[in-house]
């Protein structure tokens, strides 16, 4: 009687602890986002328009300063003259944010124009940490932007 008793209890009983464990949990308050909580970093519409705003009328196949092209996936992971420049999930051995970081200097990105801001900044670190994925083909080019230039 008693084991018949226990078997028909125990999942009753089971049932009942995993709900009171689950109202308890419902009744906590919600953690605050944590830093390790980031956005996702999408390449198309965060990373693309910074290189094309910032690095591709330097860096494509026509003009290769420092040997890097960053057109293409396939282009920009070959690296630059000094290496590496995107180490997937590595955003501090990463030369691109070195780069991009230094105030002043033959190394310092870009070379001309405005500098990146650091929410910029921020989003390249956070696209490396998060596996730096990049699109092939057409969604994942990074064409320079053609500059109409008019006499005046």
């Amino acid at each position: 009687m008693t084991s018949r008793l226990l078997s028909f209890c125990f999942p009753f009983s089971l049932f009942a602890l995993t709900a009171l464990v689950s109202c308890d949990s419902k009744n906590q308050p919600e953690q605050a986002k944590t830093d390790s909580e980031q956005p996702i970093v999408d390449f198309v519409t965060d990373v693309k328009p910074i290189l094309q705003e910032h690095c591709v009328r330097c860096h494509n196949e026509k003009s290769l300063f420092g040997g890097l092209n960053l057109t293409t996936k396939a282009m920009a992971m070959r690296g630059s003259d000094t290496g590496a420049i995107i180490v997937s999930g590595y955003p501090d051995k990463s030369l691109i944010l070195t780069a991009l970081s230094l105030e002043h200097g033959e190394k310092a990105m870009p070379a001309t124009g405005p500098k990146l801001s650091d929410e910029e900044k921020e989003t390249l670190r956070l696209w490396i940490e998060q596996g730096a994925e990049w699109p092939d083909g057409e969604e994942g080019s990074v064409p320079p932007v053609e500059v109409d230039v008019k006499s005046v």
